[in-house]
C-alpha cells in the first residue's frame, strides 16, 4: 500500500501506526499512583475516563523548551507493551504555554495491530521533546493510564479523573415556636391626595447594534493510507483554520455519511473506519460550527482512497 504523508506541520518521519493500550490498576480498590512527573511537568488525557474505542488526546503542563523543534509520545505497560502512540512531528507544538496531541487509533485498534491483549494494570505516558534530526531528548511529561478489563468490558481511568464527592447529612431544623398575632390597631381614614398630572417622557430611539459577520474557516482532509483492501481501516484527520474554532466535523464518503459527526480537539477531528466498499472513494470533511454568528462551516478538499476487492493481490 501508499500512504501520503502530512507536511512536517503535522508528521515527520510517518505517521503514529499505534496507541497506548491503557489498563486500570486497582489495589485494595484504590487507583494507582501515577509516574513521577517528568522533568518538564505532567499530562492529562481527554477524556479523564473512558473504555478501550475511546479517542484519546493528552495535553502537557507548560510548553517545549526552544532547543526542542518536535516531540513524540510513547507508551509502556504489562506484556511488554512499548509502542509509539505518536510519532515524532510538531503538531500544535508550543515553547511558552500547554499543547495538545491527538492519538491517532484507538487502543483497541492498537492492541488488536500490535496482537498485545489488553490486561488490567498500568500504562505509562510519556511524551519526550525532541530535536528532531537526532531525536534527542530535551525533557518530557508523563502521566498513567490505568485500566480495568473484564470478559464484557474494558475501561480506563487516570490520576486527573474526579472522584465522588459524598454527601453530607442535613442537620434536622428545630420546629419554630409560633409568635401570637398582636391585635391590629384601626388605622383612621386619611384624606386623600390628589396624584399629580406625569409629564411625557421623551421616547428615545435605541442605537442599532452592529453584529460583527461570522469567520471564514477552512477545511483541510488528509487520509491514511490511501490504498486498502476492503474491510480494512482507514484514518481520516480534519484539520480546521484558523485557531479557536467550535463544533464538529462530518466525514463523507460522496453524499454519504461515515459515522457521526467528530467533535473538534483543538483544530483537529478524526475518524476510523473500515465501512468502505470495494473502488474508488471520494472522501471530504464538512465544518459544522457549534455557534454560526461566530464561525462560517466549511467544506475540505476531496480525498481519493481506493479499496481493493478482497482476494485480489495488489
Amino acid at each position: 500500500m501508499h500512504a501520503s504523508g502530512l507536511p512536517r506541520r503535522l508528521l515527520t518521519g510517518g505517521l503514529a501506526v499505534a496507541v497506548a493500550a491503557g489498563g486500570g490498576f486497582l489495589i485494595n480498590g484504590v487507583a494507582s499512583a501515577a509516574p513521577p512527573a517528568g522533568s518538564l511537568g505532567t499530562l492529562t488525557l481527554e477524556p479523564a475516563t473512558g473504555l478501550d474505542t475511546s479517542s484519546i488526546t493528552v495535553t502537557t503542563s507548560g510548553g517545549c523548551p526552544t532547543t526542542a523543534d518536535s516531540y513524540n509520545v510513547i507508551v509502556t505497560g504489562p506484556n511488554g507493551f512499548n509502542l509509539p502512540l505518536v510519532s515524532t512531528t510538531d503538531l500544535n507544538l508550543s515553547f511558552d504555554s500547554p499543547f495538545s496531541a491527538p492519538f491517532v487509533l484507538t487502543m483497541r485498534l492498537a492492541a488488536d495491530q500490535q496482537r498485545i491483549p489488553l490486561v488490567t494494570g498500568e500504562y505509562d505516558v510519556d511524551l519526550r521533546c525532541v530535536e528532531g534530526f537526532t531525536n534527542t531528548s530535551k525533557g518530557n511529561f508523563t502521566t498513567a493510564i490505568f485500566f480495568t478489563v473484564t470478559p464484557t468490558s474494558a475501561t480506563y481511568t487516570t490520576p486527573t479523573a474526579p472522584s465522588p464527592t459524598p454527601t453530607p447529612t442535613p442537620t434536622p431544623t428545630p420546629p419554630s415556636t409560633p409568635t401570637p398575632t398582636p391585635t391590629p390597631t384601626p388605622t383612621p381614614p386619611s384624606t386623600p391626595t390628589p396624584t399629580p398630572t406625569p409629564t411625557p417622557t421623551p421616547t428615545v430611539t435605541p442605537t442599532p447594534t452592529v453584529k460583527p459577520s461570522p469567520k471564514a474557516t477552512k477545511s483541510t482532509l488528509f487520509a491514511f493510507p490511501k490504498e486498502i483492501r476492503q474491510g480494512g481501516f482507514v484514518a481520516l484527520i480534519a484539520w480546521v483554520d484558523p485557531n479557536g474554532v467550535t463544533g464538529k466535523v462530518q466525514f463523507k464518503d460522496g453524499n454519504r455519511n461515515l459515522g457521526d459527526p467528530q467533535p473538534l480537539i483543538g483544530t483537529i477531528a478524526f475518524l476510523i473506519t473500515n465501512q468502505l466498499s470495494a473502488g474508488e472513494h471520494e472522501l471530504t470533511a464538512t465544518f459544522v460550527p457549534a455557534d454560526p454568528a461566530v464561525f462560517k462551516p466549511s467544506t475540505s478538499n476531496k480525498v481519493t482512497v481506493e479499496v481493493e476487492q478482497r482476494g485480489h493481490d495488489w
